[in-house]
């Protein structure tokens, strides 16, 4: 199997980037809600360490992911007899995910840097990361968005600025997976109604599909 991409199917860099972010993001979406809904005080400590360190493995790969994107070969083309609508559809849902998978991942690292608690971002116990906002600057943020009261100051202004970066995040995290969703059922439409081969080309194993007239 080549590395880059060809006309006919995508090259081993592209998949293993594919198949590796959907595992992660999947994962981590319902490792999220288990952390968030199940587990309760000290209890979460060590599972949210591990959901911040691999969210930041998922922007490294994402962003590796979007690079390789240019540098690895044109995309395989799209079905001959695919309707325009269908392909613009297909290229605003490709969009959607890369801008989702950075923004997931930045928006998890925004809520912790946010966070009056002031924990460390760490990547297991690799790599320690700055902060992208303090507190107090993530507070001021929100409080000029209009996204939280005016009125609120001191601890209460911490916290509701915190618990609001959290929302975000996880709304982001809900719309990538929506995303995702839908980019799954548009793979299986073209394997199982359309046979045009466009799932096969991405396969770990599949391989070059022609075009056909």
């Amino acid at each position: 199997m080549p590395i880059r991409n060809t006309p006919e199917r995508w090259g081993a860099l592209a998949k293993f980037f594919h198949w590796t972010l959907a595992l992660l993001i999947i994962g981590l979406f319902f490792f999220g809600l288990y952390i968030a809904d199940v587990l309760k005080g000290f209890d979460k400590i060590a599972p949210t360490n591990l959901h911040k360190s691999l969210g930041l493995i998922v922007l490294g790969l994402a962003l590796a992911r979007i690079f390789w994107r240019f540098a690895g070969g044109a995309a395989p083309k799209l079905p001959l007899r695919m309707p325009v609508w269908e392909k613009g559809f297909a290229h605003l849902g490709h969009l959607a995910l890369y801008l989702l998978m950075i923004l997931m991942p930045l928006s998890g690292w925004w809520s912790v840097s946010a966070s009056p608690l002031t924990t460390p971002v760490k990547i297991f116990d690799w790599l320690t990361l700055p902060h992208l906002t303090t507190p107090q600057a993530a507070a001021q943020l929100a409080q000029s968005l209009g996204l939280i009261g005016a009125e609120l100051t001191g601890s209460r202004l911490m916290n509701a600025s915190w618990n609001l970066w959290k929302e975000v995040h996880g709304a982001i995290a809900w719309g990538l997976v929506l995303v995702v969703a839908g980019h799954a059922l548009a793979a299986l439409k073209h394997h199982f109604v359309n046979r045009d081969g466009v799932l096969r080309r991405m396969l770990p194993f599949g391989g070059p599909v022609p075009q056909k007239d």
